[in-house]
């Protein structure tokens, strides 16, 4: 069971990692992330913290204020822990911009990329824009016999969010100080 877990999150990562730039972008037809995500690299390395784009979309919710007066200066300096929800989480454009701490629910969870990905796990990545699904086999969704989105798919969905933007070539639990099973149970236990 283990083995076909890993090879599921494997798949997902996979997949998502070729199709991330479009999902962070609000209208990737018309207005693509610039710098663009895909360097032609084949590497990762520019991505994550390393980006201007993705760092905003990584910094957590609480000292997203703080970033965006010195987004160069803050993004090293800034500690990302499993703890502290990042800003891909709200919506908004970019996502957390209207966030308010004293309505901190107030958007949480429908940031654009976290939905888009939603979509891509689930029902199929010709779906994750908004469009009809064009795929030749059953969706995820269907062949698991999903009837409702759980607590565990959204932060299934957070978990691959984070790992898709980040600058990690492989899956790892741990990226720095960040913790992947603790953002899993995180996210989990405030739903």
């Amino acid at each position: 069971m283990e083995s076909a877990i890993l090879g599921t999150r494997s798949d997902d990562s996979t997949h998502l990692k070729l199709q991330i730039g479009k999902y962070v972008a609000l209208n990737p037809a018309k207005d693509p992330v610039s710098p663009p995500i895909d360097d032609g690299s084949g590497q990762r390395t520019h991505m994550g913290i390393n980006h201007p784009v993705l760092a905003r979309f990584l910094c957590p919710i609480g000292e997203i204020v703080k970033f965006e007066d010195d987004p160069k200066m803050q993004a090293g300096k800034i500690e990302l822990t499993a703890d502290a929800f990042p800003a891909f989480l709200w919506k908004g454009d970019p996502p957390g911009a209207d966030y308010n701490p004293e309505k901190m629910m107030d958007g949480f969870l429908e940031g654009f990329t976290l939905e888009r990905t939603m979509r891509h796990i689930f029902t199929g990545p010709s779906t994750a824009l908004g469009t009809q699904s064009c795929g030749t086999r059953p969706c995820n969704a269907i062949l698991h016999d999903m009837t409702a989105v759980e607590a565990a798919h959204i932060a299934y969905g957070c978990v691959q969010v984070r790992f898709g933007i980040s600058s990690k070539n492989i899956w790892t639990e741990v990226d720095g100080d960040f913790k992947y099973r603790d953002f899993y149970r995180n996210i989990v236990e405030f739903i």
